[in-house]
């Protein structure tokens, strides 16, 4: 054979035989299916592949995966990363559904067949609750510094959206005044955290509540009330402006040393 006998038969089946690929672009586009995606584990977005003539023409595999989320298909793992192999079609593109996880931030997919990969991001928005739901056991404290209660904190969203990972709850002590709560005069006579953040979503926040020394506060005497309120937004008068947020409150009983 010569030269030119050599560039005729240069063919889809040659470059199958000898691993040449006549093209090597491969796309993607990510389409999410709301105006403002948020990390909320329900929204999805529409995956588009477009693989290459000679993906379509040899039938190659192209892989995809995700940072986050997972895809809607009967191949995907239901846990684990989200990943998956398709065969390139022999016509048109691979279609694929990605519902998005709970990590908000950059949402990365990634479409890879041999030596060509392709990529699109998404940016997640994060998702705050819409309630906050608080509990504590016990709710009856003696104020000697060292008791204390196990406080539970839950961030809820409307169904069927849940709360993003990096969520956070904010916290203030509050006393009862003549115009409602107020900061607890002489120092606030329980400790608790003043900020927790969601970092696992599937669990709930916890913290421990504290009582203070009677010295360190005004001295309690005969029992008294304490509020532990919870918002969404940290405030310079939490216990004041807490209600103009999502936010709840929890009461807490103190009880004198010797009471």
């Amino acid at each position: 054979m010569n030269t030119r006998q050599l560039i005729f038969v240069f063919s889809p089946l040659f470059a199958a035989c000898y691993g040449v690929p006549m093209e090597s672009n491969l796309q993607i586009e990510v389409t999410p299916r709301e105006a403002s995606p948020t990390a909320d584990g329900q929204g999805l977005a529409d995956v588009r592949i477009t693989p290459s003539q000679a993906d379509a023409v040899f039938r190659r595999m192209v892989s995809v995966q995700a940072s986050s989320g997972r895809f809607l298909s009967p191949e995907a793992p239901a846990e684990g990363p989200a990943t998956l192999t398709r065969l390139a079609p022999a016509e048109g593109p691979i279609e694929l559904v990605l519902r998005y996880g709970r990590t908000p931030g950059p949402l990365v997919v990634e479409a890879r067949r041999e030596e060509a990969l392709a990529g699109a991001v998404l940016d997640l928005g994060l998702r705050g609750p819409d309630r906050i739901e608080l509990e504590a056991t016990p709710r009856r404290l003696v104020a000697d510094g060292r008791d204390q209660a196990r406080l539970t904190v839950e961030l809820a969203a409307e169904p069927p959206a849940q709360v993003s990972a990096g969520a956070a709850v904010h916290f203030a002590v509050c006393c009862e005044g003549e115009q409602g709560l107020q900061p607890c005069p002489g120092g606030a006579p329980v400790r608790v955290p003043s900020t927790l953040t969601l970092e696992d979503p599937s669990s709930p926040l916890e913290a421990d509540v504290v009582a203070a020394y009677e010295a360190r506060t005004s001295t309690v005497v005969e029992e008294r009330q304490v509020w532990l309120r919870a918002t969404t937004r940290a405030s310079m008068a939490p216990c004041l402006d807490g209600m103009q947020e999502v936010s709840a409150e929890l009461a807490f009983t103190l009880t004198p040393v010797d009471g």
